[in-house]
C-alpha cells in the first residue's frame, strides 16, 4: 500500500485514470484544479549559487513590489500629511500622483 501511495504522489497520472485509494470525485477535483492555472516558470540551473542568487534575487523584487505601497502609506500616516487613516492617504496618494506615487 504505501508504495502505491508513492506512486500517486510522484508519477502523474493520465486523464480518466483513478489513483489508489481515490473515489471518481477527487480524480475529478484535481483535473479540474491542474486546468486553473497560475504562473509557472521552470528554469534549471545547475550550479546551486547561482540557483541561490537568481530565487534570491526574484524573492526580493516580488517582495519589495509587495510590500512598497504599503510603507508608502505608513510613511504618510507617520507624518500625517495626507489623512488620519489608511483609505484617506491612499486616496490621496492615488488623487494626486496616482498608481506610481504607492512607490
Amino acid at each position: 500500500m504505501q508504495h502505491a501511495e508513492l506512486l500517486v504522489k510522484y508519477v502523474p497520472l493520465v486523464e480518466g485514470i483513478r489513483g489508489v485509494g481515490e473515489s471518481e470525485e477527487e480524480g475529478v477535483l484535481k483535473k479540474n484544479k491542474k486546468k486553473m492555472g497560475g504562473l509557472t516558470l521552470k528554469i534549471k540551473v545547475k550550479n546551486p549559487s547561482l540557483r541561490r542568487l537568481i530565487s534570491g534575487a526574484v524573492a526580493g523584487a516580488v517582495s519589495r513590489t509587495a510590500v512598497a505601497p504599503l510603507e508608502t502609506i505608513r510613511t504618510h500616516l507617520m507624518v500625517g500629511s495626507s489623512g488620519h487613516s489608511t483609505t484617506e492617504v491612499f486616496n490621496n496618494i492615488m488623487k494626486t500622483d496616482g498608481w506610481k506615487g504607492l512607490f
